[in-house]
């Protein structure tokens, strides 16, 4: 089922927000809202409008939120652990961090990055304080918002752009930034091996900003041991605003410069709904957060510890409902498909017991309508067959297969007879038909005699139809008297003969 998810972007110019419907192969941006800082309102008086622009297009209460603030203090370290375990990394993160940041480790609050897994967990770790984190979920809850993840949309972004981009260089940077913060990321065969913010404002020439991008290239160079060139640099977010903004970088850093819209790069398409509000570099870190929330070793979630997401029943409760009312629907689908399906069961049933009684009276009349027609035929085929003399297996000396087999064997193709008529008893076999001539039914007779289970053969009688010129005959095959010297079993009373 495809989820919708809402992406908060934050800054202390303005608040981005987007909605995306996210499926299996494909998503759509469904509704999109921003609005700038001015005034004495400031961020809450901008974050009340864009919701209440939102409110009206989409229900913000039935889907997942992802929101970060752009401009907040955020420190990245590059880290390795001696657990593999993500709980247990967690755990010990704060602790790890203690060292290299001036916060003991109970105020600190940090997520990973998984890199590799190779003796331990390998990866980049963010962290800010637990009265940061404090504040931004206090204004998130001003709003009646209960955010899945607080994340950093910049590096969300450009976590997003490197999942995405299939001809990355070998070494690069993406730098995901506003005219009042960035977020830079160097990365390396397709994988970030150094993030870092960089302070704004920045002003026209770029100065700060480009100087502190250099410094970060020489500082990966001296942690990696190696000359780090970037052969590019990508450039996303809302600075891409102001028109000169990825010239100006890229005179000042000597790099190649590339503009970067998310929502292409990810083959997001936007309805026809929110396309009019939709405006792709000033609304991409909010699109990535909608697109790509962290997952459990994926980017950056600051909802962890004392902070961590725990009542998610109050948010989901409604994606519950519904799918009960869904399940209820399709229970109730099929009970009337079962009810229709035995009624139409019964029905047929009505018609084969009347079709029943209507054989049971034509076949077998003075039978009860009720009984059984199967038991009543066979009673009566058992019936007629006593009183037509067939006898039973067990009452012939041979079996019924042997008997036949005997007979067309030594009577063959080329006898020049044809049987009409066999009858078989306890004492033997009486065979009728026409032949040739009489030499034919002598012959048959003499191939029949002294070969088992036939003794002595008689030819009973003979006539010549003039109507055909054939010999109408009639032989007698005896069987062999069993051992003992016995006469074997009687047939039957009224057995023909």
């Amino acid at each position: 089922m495809p989820e919708k998810r809402l992406g908060l972007d934050i800054r202390s110019d303005g608040v981005s927000a987007v909605v995306v419907k996210r499926g299996l192969s494909s998503s759509q941006v469904t509704a999109a809202a921003h609005a700038a800082v001015s005034g004495d309102g400031g961020v809450e008086d901008a974050l009340a409008e864009v919701l209440d622009a939102l409110e009206a297009r989409a229900d913000l209460e039935t889907m997942g939120i992802s929101a970060g603030f752009s401009d907040a203090p955020m420190n990245f370290r590059a880290v390795h652990l001696p657990f593999a375990e993500m709980k247990k990394a967690r755990q010990i993160l704060p602790v790890e961090l203690e060292t290299q940041a001036p916060l003991k480790a109970e105020d600190i609050v940090a997520d990973i990055h998984v890199l590799s897994r190779d003796e331990g967990l390998s990866g980049i770790a963010a962290y800010s304080s637990g009265s940061e984190v404090e504040r931004e979920l206090n204004i998130l809850s001003a709003h009646g918002l209960s955010a899945d993840h607080l994340c950093v949309p910049q590096v969300s972004a450009a976590f997003a752009f490197l999942s995405h981009r299939d001809d990355l260089p070998r070494k690069g940077l993406v730098l995901s930034a506003s005219l009042r913060s960035a977020c830079l990321v160097i990365f390396e065969d397709e994988r970030p091996v150094f993030v870092r913010r960089i302070e704004g404002p920045f002003g026209r020439e770029l100065a700060r900003l480009s100087s502190q991008i250099l410094l970060s290239v020489r500082a990966v160079s001296e942690m990696l041991c190696e000359d780090f060139v970037p052969e590019a640099l990508y450039l996303t977010g809302s600075a891409l605003e102001r028109a000169d903004f990825a010239g100006a970088l890229s005179a000042r850093t000597g790099i190649a410069v590339t503009p970067v819209n998310l929502s292409e790069e990810t083959g997001t398409t936007v309805s026809d709904d929110a396309a009019e509000d939709f405006s792709p570099h000033l609304m991409d870190a909010a699109l990535s957060l909608a697109l790509f929330p962290p997952t459990d070793s994926a980017g950056f979630n600051l909802r962890q510890g004392a902070y961590a997401v725990t009542r998610r029943w109050e948010r989901f409760r409604a994606e519950l409902y519904h799918a009960g009312v869904l399940g209820l629907c399709l229970f109730l689908i099929l009970l009337f498909n079962f009810l229709a399906g035995t009624r139409v069961l019964s029905r047929e049933a009505r018609r084969i017991a009347a079709q029943n009684a209507a054989l049971v009276a034509a076949v077998l009349p003075g039978e009860q309508p009720g009984s059984d027609p199967v038991k009543a035929l066979s009673d009566k085929v058992a019936a007629l067959k006593g009183v037509s003399g067939v006898p039973e297996e067990e009452a012939v000396p041979a079996r019924m297969v042997d008997i036949l087999k005997t007979v067309t064997e030594k009577i063959g193709k080329d006898a020049g007879l044809t049987l009409s008529q066999m009858t078989v008893s306890s004492e033997g076999v009486q065979i009728g038909g026409e032949a040739e001539s009489i030499s034919a039914v002598d012959a048959v007779q003499g191939r029949l005699e002294k070969t088992p289970p036939f003794d002595k053969v008689t030819i009973v009688s003979t006539d010549n139809d003039k109507r055909t010129g054939k010999v109408n005959f009639r032989l007698k095959c005896q069987f062999t008297a069993p051992p003992g010297g016995g006469e074997g079993p009687k047939p039957a009373e009224g057995e023909p003969s």
